[in-house]
């Protein structure tokens, strides 16, 4: 996995890119975050879990839910950015949609460290953006919303798993 990020990423940082180029990189990485989501979605309701988390199954070969809730923050990163920067309406919507996608996705794995990153990630665009208040409300909404799927709440509270670091009681 090393070696296909390092084949990726050295010729695109020898690249001299421009404003264009980003965007399109961005999108990218945004569009595969909600395939990857989809995918994920589409085997949680479908009743393929892995002790009743969301886990992506492919040709048999599982990836570690924890694997799955970290390789969406990146996405869900450009998604947030785009939905409060932007002034077209449809790329707005479509941010807003492909957002509550990945993180729901991403609740359902439950991955306690995936929803502190994400927590972490969130408030630190709140305190270095002009967009406080937004995304301190945007996380309010999620925050109880995430106690429709207590999944990863569950294991907050779950002495009984590995060790007991991490856990608020």
């Amino acid at each position: 996995q090393l070696l296909a990020l390092s084949v990726f990423f050295t010729p695109l940082a020898m690249y001299p890119a421009d404003r264009k180029d980003v965007r399109i990189v961005g999108a990218i990485i945004v569009a595969s975050g909600v395939v990857f989501a989809g995918w994920g979605l589409a085997d949680y309701l479908t009743g393929t879990r892995f002790q009743g988390r969301l886990s992506v199954f492919l040709s048999g070969t599982m990836l570690d839910p924890n694997h799955a809730a970290a390789s969406l923050l990146l996405p869900i990163a450009l998604a947030v950015g785009t939905l409060l920067e932007t002034r077209n309406i449809w790329l707005r919507l479509a941010a807003l949609i492909s957002s509550v996608m990945m993180v729901w996705t991403l609740f359902l794995t439950g991955s306690r460290g995936g929803l502190i990153a994400l927590a972490a990630m969130l408030l630190y665009i709140a305190w270095r953006t002009r967009y406080r208040f937004p995304i301190l409300a945007i996380m309010a909404i999620g925050g109880l919303a995430s106690l429709l799927a207590p999944t990863v709440w569950d294991r907050f509270a779950d002495k009984d798993l590995g060790g007991g670091s991490g856990r608020l009681f």
